[in-house]
Formats: C-alpha cells, sequence, structure tokens
C-alpha cells in the first residue's frame, strides 16, 4: 500500500480527515523509517491523533514524512483538511462534565476540598469511594503471595525428596565400595577419593558435576583438605545429608578414624546387609507408588469402557 493512501487510515480523503491518522514509523515492504512531522501539533500530532475542532469548522494543515534508509534521506509533504465531526452523546456528556469540573475548580480558589454539586448540565454527580477497590487490590495482593509461597515451598520439598531418594537409592553401593576398600587396606579417606574418582568418570562428557553423593563426598575431601580433621569432617557429612543411615554410617567411620575400632570390617558386613534391605524396601516403595499412579488412568478407563458399553442400551431404551 502507497504512503500517501495508508496514512489516512479510517479517513476516505485528505479533503475530509475527521479520524486520526495512521502515520507508521517503518515502512516494512520498503525498509524505510519514516518520521513525520506537523505544522500544527495542537491540531495533529506527531502520532496522528487529531485535535479538538468545532464541528463544520475545516483547516487546513501540512505533515510532512521523513523517509530514511541507512545514510539516505527524502521528504514528502501532504495537505489534510481537517474538520470538525458530529460528537457522540457520550463524547458530549464527557465534555460537558470535564467543563463543569473546570468551573468548580476555579470558583475553589486555594481551597483543599472541594463542595460537589448535585448535577453537571443535567448529569447526577455521585461521589464514591475508593475504600472497597483498595480492600480487593490488598486481598488480591496477599491471595497472589500466598500462592507463590505455597508453590516456592511446594517446588522446595520436592527438590529435597528428590535428593534424599537419590542418596538412599546410592546408598547400598556406598556401602560396597568402602567394605570393599577397607577390605583392602584403604583408609576411609582413600576410600572416599576412589569412589569420588569413579563418579566422576560415570559423569565423563554430561553436564553433570557428578551425583548428589559425589558432591557430598567432594565437599568432605576438600573439609579435611582444609584442615578439618577427618573424624569432624564425615560427622558433619552424616548431619548434612541428615538422612538415618548416613548418620549411622559417617558416625562409625568417625569413631573408626578417632579411636581406631578393629571391628570395622565386621561393622560393615553387619551396615551392608541393613543397606542391602534398605535396597529391597526402596524397590518394594517404588513398586507400590507406581500401582497409585497407573490407579488414576485405570479408573478413567474403566469409566469409559461403561460408556462405550451402556451408551448403545440407553440410546434404544
Amino acid at each position: 500500500m502507497r504512503l500517501k493512501t495508508l496514512y489516512l487510515g479510517e479517513n476516505e480523503s485528505p479533503d475530509e480527515v475527521i479520524y486520526d491518522l495512521e502515520l507508521v514509523d517503518h515502512l516494512d515492504a520498503l525498509g524505510l523509517d519514516v518520521q513525520w512531522i506537523s505544522e500544527d501539533n495542537e491540531l495533529v500530532s506527531s502520532d496522528g491523533r487529531i485535535g479538538d475542532i468545532a464541528e463544520g469548522e475545516g483547516r487546513i494543515v501540512s505533515i510532512t514524512a521523513v523517509l530514511t534508509y541507512r545514510e539516505l534521506s527524502a521528504e514528502r509533504t501532504y495537505q489534510i483538511r481537517v474538520c470538525g465531526r458530529e460528537e457522540t452523546g457520550r463524547e458530549k456528556a464527557l465534555k460537558d462534565i470535564r467543563e463543569g469540573i473546570r468551573e468548580i475548580q476555579a470558583g475553589s480558589g486555594d481551597s483543599s476540598e472541594v463542595a460537589l454539586p448535585e448535577q453537571i448540565n443535567g448529569y447526577a454527580v455521585r461521589p464514591t469511594s475508593g475504600g472497597g477497590s483498595g480492600l480487593m487490590i490488598l486481598f488480591l495482593g496477599g491471595f497472589a503471595a500466598i500462592c507463590i509461597w505455597g508453590g516456592n515451598r511446594s517446588k522446595i520439598r520436592g527438590m529435597e525428596k528428590k535428593r534424599s531418594d537419590e542418596l538412599m537409592s546410592e546408598y547400598p553401593e556406598l556401602v560396597d565400595k568402602l567394605t570393599l576398600y577397607l577390605g583392602a587396606g584403604v583408609t576411609v579417606r582413600g576410600a572416599f577419593a576412589r569412589i569420588v574418582k569413579s563418579g566422576r568418570e560415570d559423569c565423563a562428557g554430561t553436564d553433570q558435576g557428578g551425583s548428589v553423593l559425589t558432591r557430598e563426598l567432594i565437599y568432605t575431601l576438600n573439609e579435611i583438605q582444609a584442615g578439618v580433621s577427618e573424624s569432624e569432617a564425615y560427622y558433619n557429612m552424616g548431619h548434612r545429608i541428615n538422612l538415618p543411615m548416613y548418620i549411622k554410617l559417617m558416625s562409625l567411620l568417625s569413631q573408626n578414624v578417632k579411636k581406631g575400632t578393629r571391628d570395622i570390617l565386621i561393622m560393615m558386613a553387619g551396615e551392608e546387609q541393613n543397606a542391602m534391605q534398605t535396597r529391597k524396601e526402596m524397590a518394594k516403595r517404588k513398586g507400590e507408588e507406581a500401582g497409585t499412579k497407573l490407579l488414576l488412568p485405570m479408573v478413567v478407563l474403566l469409566g469409559v469402557v461403561m460408556v462405550i458399553v451402556m451408551l448403545p442400551a440407553i440410546i434404544n431404551f
């Protein structure tokens, strides 16, 4: 569409402009930027709005389009005749009310309060209080804040549960490896270092920095390297994970470092049996959870089957 017809918007001719102009700032088809300059900004603003003008009156005004493409520019000037149009009932009412309010404000002087009349040019004036809307906004804001807080709490609980489940699933393997390394004469610290190395190799080529357990072991080794005693570092790890099985295991390892328990391998063998039992219980629980999740789709399918079977009988009844 050509610019000289596009800018008219809803107006049929430049000789009778009564509606706002459509002064576009870019011509996509030509890749041109357009800037508009009005001869009379009060009558025609740079964004195309038409000012107030008496009905039946016509005033000619020039508008210039500055077309720009990179470093090149050109101007196109159009003359239009702005005509006053008949005001709608709503526009007349708003105009009368504005004029009445201006007169009241002018007569009130410097007073901080204005006495509203019962009518302005035949229109009833009813003062309203903004308290209701304020209370509604306050209520909605509080409700939204509670929803956001509840959503964040639910998200955090979900992340905590996922972390705990992952640590519990890795526990039997940790006990197996510790028992193997300690039986081969490796220290607890050395066993942790080998388990970390194995965990990093398993995650090589991925964006993950290792499993949750691997990251906890790395943190513990860094604590020891920073000067924290081994027994304290193992104790801290157990309470940082905050799962009963880890607290018990880390307390056992901490005690072994402090007192050099001779029966550490026997204790680890017993802990290995407990870990195997924990693994069985977790597998059983996951199976029950999977069955519960499948229950709802099965109920829905049952309802669909019942509708398919019963609907023809009901229709033919």
